[in-house]
C-alpha cells in the first residue's frame, strides 16, 4: 500500500486538487449558499418530468419492473414502456437514480443528488482519460474540469438529463486512441483472452452502450470506424479494418442486450416504435457558429447584435447548447488547421493529436447542417436526428488538443524556454479561467424560488387528493394526451400530467400508457365522451375522481368544463395553489 501511495502520490494529490475545484465550481455556479437540494433546477414539464423525475420515480417505486413497467400510471390497465428504446439505452443513469432514490422519494431532490454526483464522476472520469493520453497532471485537471462545466453540461442539466450524463464520452475518445495505436488490441488469435486490456475495452462498452439513449453508442461508433479505416490505409493493411469491426460489433452487441426486453416485447406484442420526423435532421444539425460564438455579449455591442439578428432569423433550437467556450473553441481551430501541416511523423509515431485531426473534421461533415448526417438520416434511419450531440465529443477533443500542447510546450529544453514557459503557463491559466466563467451561464438557479413555489404548489394538491380518497385509487386525468412525444397544448408542456404520479405514494393515474396500446386507445376513447357519459364510465371502473390540468383550455373551454363536471359529479373541485390543477371527487 505504501508502494502505491508513493507511486502515485501526484496523482492522488491531483485528483484531490480536481475534486476540490469541482466542488467550488459548483458550490458559486449552483449558488450552494441559497440552494436547497430539493429545489427544482429545472420544473417546465417537459423532457425534465418525461425523462428525470418519472424515471426517478418509476425505479424507486414498489409496483414496478426497472423503468419497463409500472401499475400506477395508464390506468385501469398499466403502463408499459417497450415501446420507446432509447430510454432502454440509459440504464447506467438510471441506476444512479435508483441509488440515490433509496435516500428520498422526492424525484426532484433524488435528480439532483444524481446530478451533482455525475459532476465529480465526469471530472474524474475524463481525468483518467487525459493522463493516459499523456497530459501533465495540471493540464489534465484544468481540461477536466472545462470538460465537466461545459454550456453543453448546463443547458441540458435536467431537461436532457439522458445527454447531461456524459460521463462515458471520454472512454469513447480512449478507445479510439487505443485502436490506433495498438495492434493488439481486439486482434483475433488464442492470446485475445489473455490480453487484459481486452476486458478493459469490453466494460467500457457496457458502459457506453447503456448511456446516452443511443447517440453516444453510435457516435462512438462512428468514430471508430473512421479510426480503423484511416489506419488501415496509412499502414496499407487490413489489420486495422478487422480490429475496428469486431470493436463496432463488441459495441453493437451489448446496445442490443440492453435492447433485448423492448425486442422480445416487440415480437409478442406487435411493433409500435415511435418515428421521428426526417426534418428534424436539419433542425437539430450541429451549426458551426454555434460552436464558437458565445452567447455572452460581455458588453460588445457588435456581437450583442449579431447574436440578437442571428436568433431572430433563425428558429431557437437545442443545438445553442453546442458552444465550446473560449478554451476549447480554440482547441477546435486548432485541429481544423492541422490540416494544413504535415503530418507524416505524427502518423508514423500514432500520435493522438494525428487522430484528433482526423476525427475533428468528420465529426463537422457528419453532424453539421447539410451533412452526412442528413443523408443518413433520411436513408438509413431518423433515429439519430440530434447530430450537434456530437459537439460533446469535439469539445472533449479540443481540449485534450491544448492539454496534449502545453504539455509538449512544457518539456521544451532551452535558454529561451525558461522565459516562455512560465509566460505561456500564465496565459492558460488566464485562458483557463475565463474559459470556465464563458462556460456557465449566467444564472444556472435563476428562478429556484419560483420554481420551488409551483413544486410545493403541486406537490401539496396531490397530497390533499391523496388525503381525500382511498389508498390506491385510480384517478383519471384530463385531457387525453398521448406518451410519449405528445407536444405541448396551450400552456400545457408535454409531460405535465406526470405530477400526480410524481407527488402521489399509492394512487394510480390514467396519464402515461404508451400511445398506440390497449390501454392509451381506452383513454383517448373515454375522455373523448360527453362529460356524463365520461363519468357514468368511470366510476363504472371505481375511478375516484377526475384530475384536470387546467393550461390546457382556453377560458372559455375550461369554464364549460368546469361547469359540467360540478354539474355530474355534484361538488365542487379542490385546486392547486397556483390555480393550474383542479380535482373533482366522486
Amino acid at each position: 500500500m505504501k508502494r502505491v501511495l508513493k507511486k502515485y502520490k501526484w496523482e492522488f494529490v491531483a485528483v484531490a486538487v480536481l475534486m476540490l475545484l469541482v466542488y467550488a465550481t459548483l458550490a458559486i455556479s449552483l449558488d450552494f449558499k441559497n440552494f436547497d437540494i430539493t429545489m427544482p433546477i429545472a420544473y417546465q414539464g417537459g423532457d425534465d418530468f418525461g425523462t428525470a423525475y418519472k424515471h426517478a420515480k418509476v425505479v424507486s417505486d414498489s409496483g414496478s419492473k426497472w423503468i419497463y413497467e409500472s401499475d400506477r400510471l395508464g390506468a385501469p390497465y398499466g403502463a408499459e414502456y417497450y415501446d420507446f428504446m432509447p430510454d432502454s439505452l440509459m440504464n447506467a443513469d438510471v441506476l444512479f437514480l435508483r441509488f440515490f432514490g433509496l435516500f428520498s422519494e422526492d424525484p426532484v431532490t433524488v435528480v439532483n443528488l444524481t446530478i451533482v454526483f455525475l459532476f465529480f464522476l465526469i471530472a474524474l472520469i475524463s481525468y483518467f482519460v487525459m493522463r493516459q493520453l499523456g497530459i501533465r497532471q495540471d493540464f489534465a485537471v484544468v481540461g477536466s474540469l472545462l470538460f465537466d462545466f461545459m454550456y453543453y453540461h448546463f443547458m441540458r442539466l435536467v431537461s436532457h438529463f439522458c445527454l447531461s450524463s456524459y460521463e462515458f464520452v471520454p472512454l469513447s475518445i480512449l478507445l479510439c486512441i487505443w485502436l490506433w495505436k495498438d495492434d493488439r488490441l481486439f486482434a483475433m488469435g488464442k492470446d485475445f483472452w489473455k490480453y487484459k486490456k481486452n476486458y478493459l475495452v469490453l466494460l467500457f462498452f457496457f458502459f457506453i452502450a447503456n448511456n446516452g439513449i443511443g447517440y453516444y453508442t453510435f457516435f462512438t461508433c462512428m468514430f471508430l470506424v473512421i479510426t480503423g479505416i484511416s489506419k488501415a490505409v496509412k499502414q496499407r493493411s487490413g489489420k486495422a479494418v478487422f480490429q475496428m469491426i469486431r470493436m463496432v460489433v463488441s459495441n453493437v452487441l451489448f446496445m442490443i442486450l440492453a435492447l433485448v426486453p423492448c425486442i422480445v416485447y416487440q415480437i409478442q406484442n406487435g411493433a409500435n416504435l415511435t418515428q421521428r420526423s426526417l426534418a428534424d435532421s436539419e433542425l437539430y444539425a450541429l451549426k458551426i457558429v454555434q460552436l464558437l460564438i458565445p452567447y455572452k455579449d460581455y458588453g460588445i455591442q457588435k456581437l450583442q447584435e449579431y447574436n440578437q439578428e442571428y436568433y431572430q432569423t433563425f428558429a431557437l433550437t437545442e443545438s445553442i447548447t453546442s458552444y465550446l467556450g473560449t478554451m476549447a473553441s480554440l482547441g477546435f481551430l486548432v485541429l481544423i488547421f492541422g490540416l494544413m501541416r504535415r503530418r507524416e511523423n505524427m502518423v508514423k509515431q500514432r500520435e493522438p493529436l494525428a487522430l484528433f485531426v482526423e476525427l475533428n473534421i468528420f465529426a463537422v461533415l457528419f453532424a453539421t447542417m447539410g451533412g452526412f448526417g442528413g443523408i443518413f438520416a433520411n436513408f438509413v434511419t431518423s433515429l439519430i436526428r440530434g447530430t450537434n450531440r456530437i459537439s460533446i465529443f469535439m469539445a472533449f477533443m479540443a481540449l485534450s488538443t491544448i492539454g496534449i500542447l502545453m504539455t509538449r510546450l512544457m518539456q521544451k529544453k532551452g535558454r529561451a524556454w525558461k522565459v516562455w514557459k512560465p509566460i505561456c503557463g500564465g496565459l492558460f491559466c488566464a485562458l483557463a479561467i475565463f474559459s470556465l466563467y464563458d462556460q456557465i451561464p449566467v444564472s444556472v438557479t435563476g428562478a429556484a424560488t419560483q420554481l420551488q413555489e409551483e413544486k410545493n404548489s403541486d406537490s401539496q394538491f396531490v397530497k390533499r387528493i391523496e388525503d381525500s380518497v382511498p389508498k390506491g385509487s385510480m384517478i383519471f386525468q384530463l385531457p387525453y394526451h398521448p406518451y410519449p412525444e405528445g407536444g405541448p397544448v396551450n400552456q400545457m408542456q408535454d409531460y405535465h400530467l406526470f405530477v400526480g404520479f410524481m407527488y402521489s405514494k399509492d394512487l394510480k393515474w390514467s396519464y402515461g400508457g404508451s400511445k398506440g396500446r390497449e390501454g392509451d386507445l381506452w383513454y383517448q376513447q373515454t375522455a373523448g365522451k360527453p362529460v356524463e357519459q365520461m363519468v357514468e364510465e368511470l366510476r363504472a371502473k371505481d375511478f375516484a375522481g377526475v384530475y384536470v390540468d387546467k393550461r390546457a383550455y382556453d377560458d372559455i373551454g375550461f369554464a364549460d368544463l368546469d361547469a359540467s363536471l360540478k354539474r355530474v359529479v355534484g361538488c365542487e373541485p379542490i385546486h392547486s395553489k397556483n390555480g393550474n390543477l383542479y380535482f373533482y371527487k366522486f
